[in-house]
């Protein structure tokens, strides 16, 4: 019997140990996955840089302004008022010019065309007085300048309707819409 408990002594010690060992061991991995990051020590140089940057960006305004002469500073001051000057030139001269086109205008022989149909631009307006007819005007100035047509046929071979008016005492004397968008697209 005290061979049993010497040896159940002896079991029992072993296991403390072991359980003593894993028990050290876990808490040196908890120190391990625990432990604050080290700061990293910022080096003198980078101080040193980032004060002379600082410095700089603070004062070398300064430094580059005082630089330059009264001469040069004068000249810059010169040049700024010329500057405005010729702004404050060029909008009175577009003023003037602004106001000179329209009281042109006021006198031009198209400008009740143009009254009369807000729509049109005008040089279209101005095309439509001198009675000069092309490709892309309207119908509607087309019969301005020559009144109705004196036939209108329509056509469709299946894309949609295609206009020709003829007048008898106008050359051209036909004019085509094929796409009946209101605009002449040929005319013989």
């Amino acid at each position: 019997m005290a061979l049993e408990k010497e040896k159940i002594n002896k079991i029992y010690e072993e296991e403390r140990i072991r359980a003593e060992a894993r028990r050290e061991y876990s808490e040196e991995l908890d120190e391990e996955e625990y432990e604050e990051p080290k700061k990293k020590k910022t080096s003198s140089v980078t101080w040193t840089i980032f004060i002379l940057i600082l410095f700089f960006w603070c004062f070398g305004s300064l430094i580059f302004k005082s630089n330059s002469s009264p001469e040069d500073q004068a000249q810059k001051a010169e040049q700024e008022k010329a500057e405005a000057d010729a702004t404050v030139l060029k909008a009175r001269a577009d003023a003037v010019t602004a106001k000179a086109e329209a009281e042109e205008w006021e006198k031009n022989p198209a400008k009740p065309i143009c009254d009369a149909h807000p729509t049109w631009k005008k040089d279209e307006c101005e095309l439509v007085y001198k009675g000069k007819i092309w490709v892309g005007m309207s119908y509607d100035m087309l019969v301005y300048e020559a009144g109705k047509p004196d036939t209108k046929n329509v056509s469709n071979y299946g894309n949609g309707s295609e206009y020709q008016y003829c007048w008898d005492d106008l050359t051209p004397n036909c004019f085509y819409d094929d796409d009946n968008d209101g605009l002449i697209d040929a005319y013989n």
